[in-house]
C-alpha cells in the first residue's frame, strides 16, 4: 500500500499552512483523497508540492507551475515538460539578471550622490568659498570621517564598475 500524508504533515514538512494545501487543491495542483472531512494525500501531490515550494522559491507564478506539471501528463510528456521548463528558467535568469544591473546601477548611483553630499558637507564645515578658513576650527574627527565615507562611496563605486567588466 502507497503511504499517505495527512495535511498537517505535509503542511509541517514543506513549511505551508494547511490553507495553502487546501487552495492548491481548489486549483487542480493536489489531488488528496477524501475520507468524511479528512483529507489524505499521496505519493504524487508530495511529489507536486515539492515542485511548486521550490518553483516558487525561483519566482514562478502558480499558473506557470500548474502548466509546467500538468505537462508531464500530457502528450508532450517529460521531454516536452523539461523543454518548456528551461525557456522558463532562461527568462526567469536574464530577468533576474537585468533586474541585477537595475540594482547595482541604483546603488552607484547612490554612492556617487552619497560621496559629493559628503564632501560639500565636510567643505561647508571648514572652508569659505575663497579657500581660507571660516575662522571656526575645524574639528578633525568630522572632518576625517566625512572625507573617508566619500573615499569609501568612491571605492564602492569603482569596484563595482571593475566587477561589471
Amino acid at each position: 500500500m502507497q503511504k499517505r500524508y495527512s495535511i498537517s504533515e505535509l503542511a509541517a514538512e514543506f513549511d505551508v499552512t494547511p490553507r495553502t494545501l487546501r487552495f492548491y487543491e481548489a486549483q487542480g495542483i493536489l489531488s488528496p483523497e477524501r475520507e468524511g472531512t479528512k483529507r489524505f494525500f499521496s505519493q504524487r501531490d508530495r511529489v507536486r508540492l515539492r515542485l511548486v515550494v521550490r518553483g516558487k522559491r525561483l519566482g514562478f507564478s502558480l499558473s506557470e507551475l500548474k502548466n509546467i506539471i500538468d505537462m508531464y501528463d500530457s502528450e508532450l510528456g517529460e521531454a516536452g515538460q523539461l523543454q518548456y521548463l528551461l525557456k522558463r528558467i532562461h527568462d526567469q535568469c536574464a530577468e533576474l539578471e537585468q533586474k541585477r544591473q537595475d540594482i547595482n546601477d541604483t546603488l552607484r548611483e547612490l554612492h556617487m550622490t552619497a560621496a559629493r553630499c559628503i564632501e560639500g558637507l565636510a567643505d561647508k564645515y571648514v572652508y569659505r568659498k575663497d579657500g581660507e578658513t571660516d575662522g571656526r576650527e575645524p574639528h578633525d574627527a568630522v572632518d576625517n570621517v566625512l572625507h573617508g565615507r566619500a573615499h569609501n562611496y568612491k571605492n564602492d563605486v569603482e569596484d563595482n564598475e571593475e566587477n561589471r567588466l
